[in-house]
Formats: C-alpha cells, structure tokens, sequence
C-alpha cells in the first residue's frame, strides 16, 4: 500500500522509510511463502509417507512470529490498519486532523513501549533453545525489538506527514487516511 500522499522532492526520512518499507514487503513475501511450503511439506510428508517432519511446525511458528512484526511495519505506513473513522470524519478539518495526530502519536507511545520491553527480552541473558531445530529462541525475540523500532519509525514519518498536511491545509490528505481500512 502506497502512503496517502506523495510530495516532492522526499525527505531523508521518507527515502529511508520507502528503502526499508521495499525490503519489509520482500521479507514478508518470503516469509509467507516459507510457511506455505513447510506447512504443505509436513501435510504431504505426515499424511502421504506417514513420516512427521519435527521441525516444520516450529519454523513455521516463528516464521509467523517474524511476519506479524515485519508486517506491521508496512501497514504503519499509510496506516493501513483497521480504523474507525465514522464519527471521526464528521469534524471539521482541524478538529479531524489533530484526531488523527493524536491516535497516531497514542500508537507511538505503545510502539516506545514495545520497542522497551523488546529490547528487554532480547537483553535477557537466558534463552532457551528451540527444541527441534536447535537455535537460540533470542532469534526469535529480536523480532520484537526490530519491528517495533521500524514501526516507531515509520510512525513518526507518518506523523511528520500528518503535521506538515495540517500546517498547509490539506483536507484532502486527511479524507484519504483510513481510506480502504476504516469501518
């Protein structure tokens, strides 16, 4: 999903944001094709040969783990998650922009706490080990740390946009967000 509004010439922040959102969405593809095929894997070898791959289910848990977190990352831009804008829609043009600042700098508050507690996980200096495929569980844990430093990221980009849309008096940026997601 492309960010509501282009401008131009980008900022320094919204080319870093495109580079990492281009390489999020690749990861994402590769991460949902890697649990399509160990999940069609282990049915064909469980049902078929009557043989279970041990590992295949624990792959494509942490894979999955993996995919929550990078996948977030790309909906924070353009705020692709699900919003209500019934009522929100209904103010006027200051009111519903500065609606729209504030859930974002509230989401960004719970992002910092994430990336917080991301880092404490990760930080630990017990981690036990997978029990089938034998790699340190810290692994998985960084997904945590990652995408929500990404996300925080990308928040703030969006809330740049969202301000700088304010400051010129864009209503038209603001009826765009929550396009395709709103209820």
């Amino acid at each position: 999903m492309q960010s509501p509004v282009t401008e131009a010439p980008a900022s320094l922040l919204e080319r870093a944001v495109d580079a990492i959102d281009r390489v999020a969405r690749g990861a994402c593809y590769v991460l949902v094709a890697t649990i399509a095929c160990v999940m069609l894997a282990q049915v064909f070898f469980r049902y078929v040969l009557n043989s279970s791959l041990q590992w295949a289910e624990e792959l494509s848990v942490y894979a999955l783990i993996w995919l929550v977190f990078i996948g977030s990352v790309s909906l924070v831009r353009g705020w692709g998650h699900i919003t209500i804008t019934a009522f929100v829609n209904m103010l006027p043009f200051r009111a519903r922009a500065w609606c729209f600042v504030v859930a974002k700098a509230l989401s960004l508050v719970f992002i910092l706490v994430l990336v917080y507690w991301g880092f404490q996980l990760v930080s630990l200096p017990v981690h036990a080990n997978s029990p089938s495929m034998g790699f340190s569980t810290r692994w998985v844990k960084v997904s945590i740390a990652v995408g929500s430093v990404l996300m925080a990221l990308f928040a703030i980009n969006e809330i740049v946009r969202d301000l700088a849309a304010l400051r010129r008096h864009d209503p038209e940026y603001f009826d765009r967000l929550g396009a395709g997601g709103d209820l």
